[in-house]
């Protein structure tokens, strides 16, 4: 359980201000609800397993983040960076 919570503090810490710079609470469940609470999920939107997270429309991270970025006017720079093609891509 610890290893997979610990990712998703690392890498969605930003999201949230109990979480960024350094979270400094007890237990990392507790951060991971912090940012899944920042990103306005409710606890019906998602279920903390003992190894996994599972959130049902992750789309509503997604477009959080794009909101939060469009309104530091990041948005242009990123919607600049070419994506990447998955094998067996149409084209």
């Amino acid at each position: 359980m610890i290893d997979i919570v610990i990712n998703v503090i690392f890498r969605y810490a930003l999201l949230s201000p109990q979480t960024w710079p350094h979270f400094r609470g007890r237990d990392v469940r507790d951060g991971v609800r912090a940012i899944l609470n920042s990103v306005k999920m409710s606890q019906d939107e998602y279920q903390m397993g003992k190894t996994k997270l599972f959130i049902k429309a992750p789309e509503s991270v997604i477009n959080y983040i794009i909101t939060q970025l469009h309104g530091l006017q990041l948005l242009p720079v990123i919607s600049a960076v070419p994506a990447r093609r998955t094998a067996g891509a149409e084209v």
